[in-house]
C-alpha cells in the first residue's frame, strides 16, 4: 500500500497529476451557482491529493466530481472527465505511496505470528 522508490515517486506524480486534472474538471458556471460548497470542496480535495491525506476517500470524491462534470457537460468536455475518472480509480485501488502523509500517519506495520501457547 505504501511502495517506496520509483513506484512511490510514480504515485506521488499521479497524485499531483490528478489534483491538476481535477482542478480543471470544474463543471460549467450554471451548475456552480447552485452548489456554493463546490469550490471549497475542490480546493480541499486538491490539497489533500497533493499532500497524500486520506487518498482513497479523496479519490472516491474525485470520481464523483468527474461523474457530475461528465453528466452535466455531456460531449463538450468528456476527455478531461474520463482522464480524472481513470486516474482517480487507479489511485483509489493502488494507494497513496510512501511519499504521502497517509504513509507517515498509518505507516508500514510488520505482522508477526504469535508464539503458540503451551
Amino acid at each position: 500500500m505504501f511502495p517506496a522508490g520509483g513506484a512511490g515517486l510514480g504515485l506521488a506524480l499521479l497524485r499531483c497529476g490528478l489534483a491538476l486534472a481535477l482542478a480543471g474538471a470544474v463543471p460549467s458556471a450554471s451548475l456552480l451557482t447552485s452548489l456554493a460548497w463546490w469550490m471549497p470542496a475542490l480546493v480541499l480535495a486538491c490539497g489533500a491529493l497533493l499532500l497524500g491525506v486520506l487518498t482513497p476517500l479523496v479519490s472516491l470524491a474525485a470520481v464523483a466530481i468527474a461523474a457530475v462534470t461528465l453528466l452535466s457537460e455531456g460531449a463538450d468536455r468528456w476527455e478531461q472527465s474520463v482522464l480524472v475518472l481513470l486516474m482517480a480509480g487507479a489511485l483509489m485501488l493502488i494507494g497513496p505511496g510512501a511519499y504521502s502523509l497517509d504513509a507517515r500517519i498509518y505507516g508500514r506495520h510488520r505482522v508477526l505470528p504469535r508464539k503458540p501457547r503451551g
